[in-house]
């Protein structure tokens, strides 16, 4: 009780407004740290994404890769990459048979191209998948493609 001649705040009022202060600073700091968490989130995944196009972009323009293959490396930073080149075989659907090459020996295939980019600085590893077709004309001189197209010396 405040007598008329006092002016001020009771030690009850201050204690009650540091308190409710102090539970409004606490959850700011809280939605602060979880953003910069999710900022650090986002920035792991950009990352590995760009690993996983830079492998991905190495292996298609790769004129070597025209079979089945394997690869995977360590990219630092806990960055790591596992490739996986393997044939693609259309579906048993009827709509994608190609009756445009009657020769199979020097019809163009197919290759499946999956890059997994893992990522392992955090407690739980992360993985980030790239998947991609790859279309291999067989070297042949007869092949119809090489006519349009010309071949490509490396010399």
């Amino acid at each position: 009780m405040r007598s008329k001649g006092s002016a001020g705040f009771t030690l009850l009022e201050v204690v009650v407004s540091v308190a409710i202060l102090g539970v409004g600073v606490a959850a700011c700091l809280q939605i602060f740290s979880s953003g910069l968490s999710n900022i650090r989130r986002i920035e792991v995944a950009n990352q590995a994404m760009w690993h996983a196009e830079n492998v991905m972009n190495e292996l298609l323009t790769n004129q070597e890769v025209r079979d089945a293959y394997q690869a995977s490396d360590d990219l630092g930073n806990g960055f790591f990459y596992q490739a996986q080149v393997d044939y693609w075989y259309p579906p048993d659907d009827e709509s994608f048979v190609d009756e445009g090459f009657e020769d199979a020996e020097a019809s163009p295939y197919v290759l499946e191209i999956i890059v997994d980019v893992l990522y392992r600085g955090s407690r739980n590893e992360r993985r980030y998948r790239l998947s991609c077709l790859k279309t291999v004309v067989p070297e042949d001189e007869t092949n119809p493609f090489q006519s349009i197209f010309g071949r490509q010396d490396n010399r």
